[in-house]
């Protein structure tokens, strides 16, 4: 019994060993992605939104 348990615990020690990366590259690439993604799909709108206002008040302060 005591062989497999040594055994286990040094096939879990190698597996373990890179299994630290996961939970902290996972969040910073998924940041990456939803920020890109916000800035392609949401930000290009609300800014070219903003511009049309601010392109209609300059026209009606000319007036």
């Amino acid at each position: 019994m005591v062989g497999s348990y040594d055994n286990f615990m040094h096939q879990m020690s190698e597996q373990c060993s890179t299994v630290w990366i996961v939970p902290i590259f996972a969040p910073i690439i998924g940041a990456l992605i939803g920020a890109l993604t916000y800035d392609l799909l949401i930000g290009r709108v609300l800014e070219r939104e903003h511009t049309k206002q601010a392109y209609r008040q300059q026209l009606t302060q000319i007036d």
